[in-house]
């Protein structure tokens, strides 16, 4: 479970210095970090969730009338 997270964390980081022009030429810094973070997050919880099993928190349940 730990080495899946640091792939993951290798992952995000990658993603975030591909984003990194952008990041330079917006003056929002803080926002797109920030959004950077959460779905790096989201992701790997997604990724948790389908290893083992765990239902998302964000997942829409369908209810029967």
């Amino acid at each position: 479970m730990l080495i899946n997270i640091h792939y993951h964390v290798e992952q995000i980081l990658k993603f975030i210095k591909q984003f990194s022009i952008l990041l330079k030429i917006s003056r929002n810094y803080l926002i797109h970090i920030f959004f950077l973070c959460i779905l790096g997050l989201k992701l790997i919880y997604i990724d948790l969730s389908y290893t083992y099993n765990i239902k998302p928190f964000f997942e829409r349940r369908v209810v029967d009338e």
